[in-house]
């Protein structure tokens, strides 16, 4: 499943409400490779950790659990 780095509606609600066409359009132009290789990184983990029993006992922050629901959300509406 390739990951990429998507914004959760609710950081584009964020952004929105920031609205900065200077950041906007420079982040994820310049950032979008590191970006996509950081969240590759983090699904892979997130994923390591879901297979092992150890990992099903893992509490995790509540951050990483809210990112990890919206990504999986995200990867099903892309068909991943």
């Amino acid at each position: 499943m390739p990951c990429t780095y998507d914004e959760f509606p609710h950081e584009k609600a964020e952004r929105a409400s920031k609205h900065d066409a200077k950041i906007k359009a420079g982040v994820k132009g310049r950032y979008q490779k590191e970006l996509d290789k950081l969240t590759r990184m983090l699904c892979g983990v997130l994923r390591s950790i879901e297979t092992t029993p150890e990992g099903a006992k893992m509490i995790l922050p509540e951050e990483v659990e809210e990112w990890a629901k919206q990504h999986k959300i995200q990867d099903a509406q892309r068909g991943e």
